[in-house]
């Protein structure tokens, strides 16, 4: 009778173990093991355009070209930067991808003419999510902070503590996904800025021992599928490279075939799951002329192409 009253109590301790274990496998972040804070009220925000500023306070929105939330929030923001705009009110969006992402993405979420336009770290910034809505005084001290998309109550919250008593309204706006890719300056700034991405080059092997981006993690096309939910995260910013050029890609488009570097995406996103996906459109030559350190150099073939 002990023995199976001490049995149970040990198999009780390990099931709560493994919850434990379980939801801190859930719930962690890709760069410290555990999901971040976001920005507390009181944080001091660096950002030049708020230092060369003279509004008494300013809207910051955190956003992500890749931010699903961001994008089904296209409607508010676009009320939020013309009624702010109205009253002088600065709107500062604050993007952490480069120029090349980011400048389709600020036109079709409709708030290019009302919004001023900065990238940051969004590390160094102790942003932790997008969307985040902040605002924040003259000296940059966060008066109030607002993170993920927000219901229709906390949209009247932020307009209460804006001093706009009349809002305008608006109506739900999705802006669709884009099909960003990134250039060979592009990566060359994230890597710069040290930014937490992973580098997946989707070639065969052979193609990638020849020569590949250092710190490139290989996994061939016809391998994502099995091995991308076990050896990479969804909270992470993946960045697929794959040999590609330009100018091939550009008269691959114009044919109406899919393009390597695309195909990998889409099986990525379509396939595995992964929506975090863009692609450098560069060769490993222009990697390098642009100061991306790559490890050999390859002349290798990219593999036969696939129609849509």
């Amino acid at each position: 009778m002990y023995k199976r009253a001490l049995t149970w109590v040990l198999n009780g301790v390990t099931v709560v173990c493994a919850v434990i274990v379980i939801w801190q496998f859930f719930h962690r972040d890709g760069s410290n093991g555990l999901r971040p804070k976001t920005i507390q009220v009181g944080a001091k925000v660096h950002l030049s355009a708020i230092s060369r500023g003279q509004s008494s306070r300013t809207v910051v929105l955190a956003l992500s070209a890749y931010c699903q939330y961001c994008r089904t929030s296209a409607g508010f923001y676009r009320a939020l930067s013309t009624a702010a705009k109205q009253r002088r009110l600065r709107v500062l969006a604050v993007l952490r991808e480069p120029p090349g992402v980011f400048k389709p993405f600020i036109p079709a979420l409709g708030i290019a003419q009302a919004a001023e336009i900065q990238q940051a770290n969004f590390d160094a910034l102790g942003i932790a999510a997008t969307p985040t809505l902040l605002i924040v005084d003259g000296s940059g001290t966060v008066q109030n902070a607002w993170t993920g998309k927000l219901s229709g109550a906390a949209e009247q919250e932020v307009f209460h503590r804006l001093g706009i008593s009349d809002p305008p309204p608006h109506e739900d706006v999705v802006v669709p996904d884009s099909d960003p890719t990134l250039s060979a300056g592009d990566l060359a700034l994230l890597l710069r800025r040290s930014e937490s991405i992973v580098l997946v080059d989707i070639r065969e092997r052979a193609a990638f021992a020849a020569g590949h981006i250092s710190g490139a993690l290989n996994i061939p096309y016809d391998e994502i599928v099995p091995r991308a939910p076990h050896e990479l995260s969804k909270s992470e910013r993946i960045i697929v490279h794959c040999q590609s050029n330009s100018a091939c890609e550009a008269a691959q488009r114009s044919e109406g075939t899919l393009d390597f570097c695309t195909f990998g995406r889409k099986i990525l996103e379509e396939w595995a799951g992964f929506s975090n996906a863009v692609y450098v459109a560069a060769d490993l030559e222009e990697l390098r002329a642009h100061g991306v350190k790559v490890v050999g150099t390859s002349c290798e073939e990219k593999p036969a192409q696939t129609g849509q």
